[in-house]
């Protein structure tokens, strides 16, 4: 628990300094985009995706139950190349009207311009980062 813990804190350093310096590697998202993206995530994202994103959260075991696909991995770089419209469609699509999952619900009246702008912005560079980053 300590490591883990531990662990997030310094993940958390280094992302907050390489946003905050804006080096090569760049994230593509600011500090301010980075709060609020962890915060949307947690709340709306990380029941089905995971708190780390690798799509194993908590609602996994009814999905295995269901045989379907698993909620999407964000750390393995598939979304990175994607458009940030096409995120921004499932988000506030759904799922099922993108051809996706059905479980992938529409979050169109839950969530502002800003969040999901965000949102989008943190699942790109999860895909970079290979991890989500800590604050979940």
């Amino acid at each position: 628990m300590i490591k883990s813990v531990l662990l997030l804190f310094i993940l958390s350093f280094l992302i907050a300094s390489n946003v905050q310096a804006n080096q090569d590697d760049d994230l593509g998202i600011t500090a301010d985009e980075l709060k609020t993206a962890t915060k949307v995530y947690k709340r709306y994202c990380s029941k089905c995706h995971g708190k780390k994103g690798k799509g194993d959260g908590r609602m996994n075991r009814l999905y295995v139950k269901l045989q379907v696909n698993k909620p999407s991995n964000f750390t393995i770089g598939y979304f990175e190349g994607r458009s940030s419209e096409y995120l921004r469609r499932i988000i506030v699509e759904g799922g099922e009207k993108n051809s996706i999952s059905k479980y992938m619900p529409p979050f169109a009246d839950e969530l502002s311009e800003k969040q999901i702008d965000a949102l989008v912005k943190l699942i790109k560079a999860t895909g970079k980062m290979r991890d989500m980053p800590a604050g979940h």
